[in-house]
């Protein structure tokens, strides 16, 4: 079958296929002979279609941080790609994308910092594996960013050599499984009945992130390219 499907993929055409296999059926009729090399042929394509559609199925869905916090009932215990620019606190790691003019999103009814924590389990990227999605579709998610357009024309950050690693306060593409409270509550400030800030349900500072991403893989995507 190796060979046969080795002549598909050259031939271009079942009839060119056939007329090849059938030189060494000498013992067939010509009829027999194409019969059982249509058959095989017609075997190896369904399962080569098979193949790719599974393939297709088993890429994540690649997201803006916006996209990610807007349909988080959606996207909630999933393997996704998440694109945006990383930021650092002492209460972890971020991404980060201005949803809104005071950087917060709307989620259920009320208003959170438009934020994705980053989990510190990332594993090693040596193993070899590929970042599951290629760089080009995440440029593509990352252009419909104004401030990764900006970026791009800032000589300081086309320029700037970046490795295949999560890179604080840079543009990255994080792999991994996103969480977040099926009910989010917000943090509540001291008020005059209770002198106690209570913090909310979310992540990072206070409860105050309202998702987090289990992180498998990262890589960077600098504007402008890599040098």
């Amino acid at each position: 079958m190796s060979t046969i499907s080795s002549k598909v993929l050259q031939a271009g055409s079942i009839d060119a296929i056939e007329k090849a296999a059938c030189v060494n059926c000498d013992a067939m009729t010509s009829g027999r002979c194409r019969f059982e090399i249509r058959r095989k042929v017609w075997f190896i394509l369904a399962l080569f279609c098979m193949s790719l559609r599974a393939q297709e199925r088993a890429l994540p869905p690649v997201l803006t941080v916006c996209q990610a916090l807007r349909d988080i009932n959606l996207y909630r215990g999933k393997a996704v790609v998440i694109v945006g620019r990383s930021s650092w606190t002492f209460e972890g790691a971020f991404l980060h994308e201005k949803c809104d003019p005071n950087d917060h999103i709307l989620i259920q009814g009320q208003r959170w910092l438009s934020l994705v924590a980053l989990s510190s389990d990332e594993k090693p990227s040596g193993s070899g594996e590929p970042f599951p999605i290629e760089e080009r579709i995440l440029r593509e998610k990352l252009s419909q960013l104004s401030d990764y357009e900006a970026a791009a024309k800032r000589v300081d950050e086309a320029n700037r050599p970046i490795a295949k690693a999560l890179v604080l306060g840079q543009w990255v593409a994080v792999y991994g499984r996103i969480d977040s409270p099926l009910r989010l509550r917000l943090p509540m400030p001291p008020t005059p009945s209770n002198a106690r800030n209570m913090p909310g349900n979310g992540y990072g500072a206070n409860g105050s992130v309202p998702a987090m991403i289990v992180v498998i893989d990262s890589e960077a995507v600098p504007p402008g390219g890599r040098e």
